[in-house]
């Protein structure tokens, strides 16, 4: 009989399971220590960095509020200045910011933050004038924001916002005035003056020293334009007034002058003279059965006529020529009278 052996395959070992072990609490102390060092350095800085980004939001928020202003300024020139933006309506300021006052409308707009002396939030501020012209001004009370208050415009209360401020006032003032004048003004030179030069920094020679003509509702500030439009305005009256004249049929002298010119008419046709007034209404009398001197109304100061069978005479001897005057026809005398009583008579001589 033959053996078998069997074959036992061997078990596979397993791994010893190590033992579970943790921090110690002095190395958890030395952790939690280590992360509040890292958090001490990294909050603040984050802190700040979100109140520069929100100073950024400012910035872009108060240059929506601009450009809407502008545009309401062309749309509505008479109360763009009084009106709020939608854009400061339709969002809260970032951060600790606040309106100065009541400085929410077009004409100036002013944001800060009254939390603290030395904020990081740097006060924000425009204006916009009658002209159109935007000035920025910026004032920072914390040295990291002085990038930022300098990149807004006019850091700082500089003497260039103080100049350009009053000077933008002082154009503004006088253009003011010059269109005030205006309304009342005749065609011609006005006692007003116009801005001359522009508000720039550095300084610029600048004022209200141009001289000004008024023409036809608008001002000029040179002296070949307003020839031009006084010459333009001219042609057009003097068309209309023609006109008025022949339509009207009017007899005379015309005194308006809206042609520049001294033109006598008759009967809505422009004659030559005042001569040729006078004859052509010598000839109505004449035609009109008119006998003896002539008495005119229309060419007053014409020459003395005479008007004989529907002919003109240009003096007396040809008009008596023409038409011998009858003798007196004589008047008998009154039959004698002895008495008479308040020119009658009693008593027949």
């Amino acid at each position: 009989m033959d053996l078998i052996y069997a074959y036992r395959v061997p078990r596979k070992r397993r791994k010893p399971i190590p033992k579970q072990a943790g921090f110690s609490l002095p190395e958890l102390i030395v952790v939690l220590a280590g992360l509040g060092i890292l958090a001490s350095l990294a909050i603040p800085n984050f802190i700040k960095y979100l109140q520069f980004a929100q100073i950024d939001e400012a910035k872009s928020l108060l240059n929506s509020a601009a450009a809407e202003c502008l545009q309401l300024r062309r749309s509505d020139p008479m109360k763009w200045s009084e009106a709020q933006p939608e854009a400061l309506k339709a969002r809260t300021l970032p951060g600790s910011y606040q309106y100065k006052g009541n400085l929410k409308t077009c004409s100036e707009i002013e944001i800060y933050d009254p939390s603290s002396e030395d904020t990081l939030f740097p006060m924000l501020k425009f204006t916009i004038f009658e002209n159109g012209r935007v000035l920025k001004e910026s004032q920072f009370y914390n040295p990291d924001s002085e990038e930022d208050c300098k990149s807004w415009g006019n850091c700082g209360g500089s003497p260039s916002a103080k100049y350009l401020k009053q000077c933008f006032k002082d154009k503004t003032d006088c253009e003011i005035k010059a269109g005030s004048e205006l309304k009342l003004a005749k065609d011609g030179p006005i006692s007003s003056k116009g801005w001359s030069g522009n508000c720039t920094w550095p300084q610029s020679q600048c004022g209200c020293t141009r001289d000004l003509w008024a023409c036809d509702g608008r001002l000029y500030d040179s002296q070949t334009e307003y020839e031009t439009c006084r010459n333009l305005k001219l042609d057009k009256e003097c068309k209309d007034h023609l006109k008025k004249l022949s339509e009207s049929d009017y007899s005379g002298f015309d005194s308006i002058g809206a042609c520049n010119s001294e033109t006598w008419w008759w009967k809505g046709k422009e004659v030559p003279s005042r001569e040729a007034v006078c004859t052509e209404e010598a000839v109505e009398m004449a035609l009109t059965g008119n006998k003896g001197p002539i008495a005119f109304k229309v060419g007053t100061g014409c020459e003395a006529k005479w008007s004989c069978n529907s002919e003109i005479q240009n003096s007396e001897a040809d008009y008596l020529a023409k038409c011998p005057t009858p003798p007196p026809q004589q008047t008998p005398p009154p039959p004698p009278c002895k008495m008479w009583f308040r020119g009658n008579c009693l008593i027949p001589g």
